[in-house]
């Protein structure tokens, strides 16, 4: 048992015993005092009821209010992480955009490196082909001069054999 109850329990045989007794007027007094802690008892039984109803309904409402604050948390959560997921994706995109360009770029660049590489080619070899045929032409016509003076030197010393 609970101890009000203990109390109520052995207040109330002792007032019953008292009664037996027969103490008389004094007895009276004693029944007065023990009816009014009695109701005294009653009253504060049922403040200690209404407590503890209060301390209970003080109970849930914190626990339905902690709830309501976890499920916010985690909408929240769930709000930021799905924009983080958004930011991440837009990033990744914009690299591989970037990505995509400077591939352009390099392909670009080497297809204007094989052209560059080819007309260079091409440049030298025509300067090559142009001084070598002016080289090639010029030594032709060197050797038929050379040819023709070496003649007229031949024709000039046997004049000069001639007339000596």
């Amino acid at each position: 048992m609970k101890r009000p109850a203990k109390m109520a329990l052995i207040l109330a045989v002792g007032i019953v015993v008292l009664i037996i007794a027969g103490c008389g007027e004094q007895n009276l007094l004693v029944i007065r005092k023990s009816r009014l802690i009695l109701d005294e008892n009653e009253q504060l039984k049922g403040q200690l009821e209404k407590c503890k109803e209060k301390n209970e309904q003080q109970k849930e409402l914190s626990k339905r209010e902690l709830e309501k604050q976890k499920e916010k948390l985690e909408k929240k959560n769930e709000q930021q992480k799905e924009l983080f997921e958004k930011e991440l994706e837009k990033q990744e995109e914009k690299l591989e955009r970037k990505i995509t360009n400077q591939k352009r770029l390099l392909d670009k660049c080497l297809r204007q490196k094989r052209v560059l590489a080819n007309n260079t080619e091409d440049f030298v070899q025509g300067r090559l082909d142009g001084i070598f045929k002016g080289v090639m032409g010029e030594n032709v016509k060197l050797r038929q001069e050379n040819k023709e003076l070496k003649a007229e030197i031949k024709r000039l010393r046997e004049e000069a054999e001639k007339e000596e």
